[in-house]
């Protein structure tokens, strides 16, 4: 780039396009109203209520209440504080090869262990359940997964989710899907499909998301974690002691969004 050659960067999962105005006329709303002040660590009730209600339409099988979201400084503040919620020191994580960096990171700073499984051009880059059945061990503690996958674009179908969904439940591991990407799909459906949709145990089912990608909101950093309470409840602990609580105005522009 600085000798003038144009150069496609796959470094940064930033959209190409701006941010709807809806959502920056929302933000400049709560601004001028006085939105500044400190809000729940948790985040804003009215958003958790809307994120619940999202996968409440999408997984209507399912209960989805304010007491399985909490609204995070991004979706990679959700995942950290999952990891945070459920790893101790030894305790192993499978991630997916390739895959986003800062999941391993973050295990290292927790002294667990990263432990990756394939993604192969011969499975069309998805997770293949058998592989990561054979990974799992007795410290095995959780997987993830991402879908659509960072970097590689590959989406889980709803039966492949079922079939990690059943592994989880089997060896009795947590499952934590990122699912960040999942709008940005090119079949015409609204959203790729998500694990909550499928028959999976409520206690060991984990989704990180967000609207940074979906609606260019990279910079706004709100994201959000949906699990079990009890797991939602420590996870929002961890929310008030790192980053004390969200920026009320960018979550008013989520909940618009």
């Amino acid at each position: 780039e600085a000798q003038g050659r144009k150069v496609i960067s796959l470094c940064v999962g930033e959209p190409d396009f701006p941010t709807p105005l809806h959502i920056i006329s929302a933000a400049q709303r709560s601004l001028s109203e006085g939105q500044t002040k400190y809000i729940a660590s948790s985040g804003l009730p009215t958003l958790r209520a809307a994120v619940a209600e999202q996968y409440a339409v999408r997984a209507p099988h399912r209960r989805h209440g304010v007491e399985h979201v909490l609204v995070s400084h991004g979706s990679m503040f959700a995942f950290s504080a999952a990891f945070m919620a459920l790893l101790e020191p030894g305790d192993e994580v499978l991630l997916p090869d390739p895959g986003f960096p800062n999941y391993a990171q973050v295990a290292q700073l927790l002294n667990a262990a990263p432990r990756t499984y394939p993604l192969c051009a011969r499975d069309g880059w998805l997770p293949n359940p058998a592989d990561i059945a054979a990974r799992i061990t007795p410290r095995t503690k959780l997987i993830v997964i991402c879908t659509p996958g960072n970097p590689t674009g590959a989406v889980c179908s709803l039966p492949l989710l079922q079939s990690l969904a059943d592994i989880s439940r089997e060896h009795g591991v947590h499952l934590l899907s990122d699912e960040i990407y999942d709008r940005l799909v090119f079949d015409g459906s609204a959203a790729a499909p998500s694990i909550l949709q499928t028959e999976h145990d409520l206690e060991l089912t984990l989704v990180a998301s967000g609207v940074a990608k979906a609606f260019s909101m990279t910079g706004f950093r709100v994201g959000w974690l949906h699990g079990p309470p009890a797991l939602i409840g420590v996870a929002a602990k961890m929310a008030e002691v790192f980053l004390s609580c969200g920026v009320p105005f960018a979550q008013a522009a989520a909940e618009a969004a």
